[in-house]
């Protein structure tokens, strides 16, 4: 039953995560103010969302290739999903981060 309540835990923490990371993102769309950005700043969030597809893409994989392992050696089961809970709050983290840069970028102040 343990991993139940990680279970329920770990979904809910990950949507906090990104209800809280994208809180200020929300803010900025009722504004009406145009924000112009430099190349600097575009190719900086570029190279940060670059990032970010790639860690979360990475942290899939990681989902998948447990699921993997579990099929062909049930007896690494409980190691396997013990790894795949632990990329969710993995990928909020980066989500969040990304979101921290971004305002940052933008120059939106914290809320």
């Amino acid at each position: 039953m343990k991993h139940r309540t990680g279970h329920s835990k770990n979904r809910y923490s990950f949507a906090l995560a990104i209800l809280d990371g994208f809180s200020a993102l929300s803010d900025m769309s009722s504004s009406n103010e145009l924000i112009t950005l430099k190349a600097e700043q575009v190719e900086e969030l570029n190279q940060k969302l670059s990032q970010m597809r790639h860690d979360i893409n990475n942290m899939l994989s990681l989902i998948t290739a447990a699921v993997e392992v579990i099929r062909s050696k049930p007896h690494l089961t409980e190691r396997m999903v013990e790894a795949a809970l632990e990329q969710p709050s993995k990928i909020a983290d980066c989500i969040g981060q990304f979101s921290e840069e971004f305002q940052r970028i933008l120059g939106v102040p914290d809320s």
